[in-house]
């Protein structure tokens, strides 16, 4: 078996991978590339199991729940949670860490191309930080409140860009792999978390969290531990865009809202977002978030003192996009004379430069 490449590694984690991500449980990928997505896995089991940053999962496997009825359609069925802000008390953790080992046993992980060929008859781009749920038709034996069983698919391409270093351009500097090490980490859990709907009520996929406006379980858990959804960066716009940065921007976002209803995905908007959200750059060369995660240090001490808000993403500079009907995305032209574009957008102590960029005044 070929060693893992050194640079492979990212920051000091040392913790324990979660038994949900043990060996075992993935399917058709071979040691080598197991060993390579460890560092993912030991990031992804800190997101999991932080007691500060819990209270998004807790609250669906183990939290008290109740039928209410949909605001627009009484017919429809509904289930809310109420998910705990604060850091869980030991009992919560105990009780969360139980049904966690336990899902352990009903969820597989299988690596899956999804490219497909274009109408050019062109092979579309690779799929890379995709993923997708399905509840299996086998009831979980054990004797446990959880009984649906879950499918979690996420890209083959995904895993290439851990164990081939000349896979792409986009993974091979040391932002790349960080980046890399991140998304996968987020995409594993996005979906998890369906694993984790599924698990505990079936079939149905439809929990608002709190006061969520929007129904999609993944981009709830994202909004919650990250402070919004985290996107690629593929928005032609200023030389402030490059190969290595991601933005994040509010939930619900319009941009995924009106993409899903009209590709006919199962999420339920319960209020229509505005057609112009802001996008805000996650700038890899420029911004500490990223080195700060994958370190023993920022989980041992960093995110015991400021709970969720330890592992929010900054948004210092950003720019407002306006959303088609379809959810394809443009930059605001800041010298349109377009007044429904120019609205009150801009969030107070942010400017906006000549170029149209929103920059956090000094």
């Amino acid at each position: 078996m070929p060693a893992i490449d050194p640079q492979t590694r990212v920051g000091d984690l040392c913790n324990e991978i979660h038994p949900i991500f043990r060996r075992q449980s993935f399917q058709n990928i071979s040691d080598f590339e197991y060993e390579a997505l460890k560092p993912a896995l030991q990031f992804a089991s800190l997101l999991l199991t932080t007691p500060e940053l819990a209270g998004f999962p807790h609250a669906i496997l183990v939290a008290p729940y109740k039928h209410v009825p949909h605001p627009d359609d009484e017919a429809l069925d509904q289930w809310a949670f109420q998910e705990k802000g604060s850091k869980l008390s030991t009992r919560d953790m105990a009780m969360y860490n139980l049904a966690l080992n336990t899902l352990a046993d009903m969820v597989v992980f299988v690596a899956s191309s999804k490219t497909a060929d274009k109408t050019d008859g062109k092979a579309e781009d690779l799929h890379i930080h995709y993923g997708e749920t399905r509840a299996k038709r086998l009831i979980s034996s054990q004797n446990t409140h959880l009984w649906h069983c879950s499918t979690i698919r996420f890209s083959r391409e995904d895993v290439d860009a851990h164990t081939q270093s000349d896979f792409c351009n986009l993974y091979q500097s040391d932002h790349g792999i960080k980046r890399r090490t991140f998304e996968t980490a987020k995409i594993l859990l996005h979906e998890l978390m369906h694993a984790m709907s599924h698990a505990r009520l079936g079939w149905l996929d439809s929990i608002p969290l709190g006061s969520n406006k929007a129904v999609e379980t993944g981009y709830e858990w994202e909004n919650h531990v990250f402070g919004g959804v985290i996107c690629n960066s593929n928005l032609a716009q200023s030389e402030l865009r490059n190969d290595v940065s991601l933005m994040i921007g509010d939930w619900p976002a319009p941009s995924i809202t009106r993409t899903y209803q009209r590709l006919g995905y199962p999420i339920d908007v319960l209020e229509e977002p505005s057609s112009i959200e802001m996008r805000w750059w996650i700038l890899l060369v420029e911004s500490e978030w990223f080195d700060k995660l994958s370190t023993t240090e920022f989980w041992e001490k960093t995110v015991p003192e400021l709970g969720m808000n330890a592992l929010r993403a900054p948004r210092r500079r950003g720019y407002r996009v306006k959303i088609a009907e379809d959810g394809s995305p443009t930059f605001f032209d800041s010298n349109s004379e377009d007044a429904s574009l120019y609205g009150c957008t801009i969030p107070a102590e942010y400017v906006e430069d000549f170029d149209g960029e929103i920059v956090l005044e000094a």
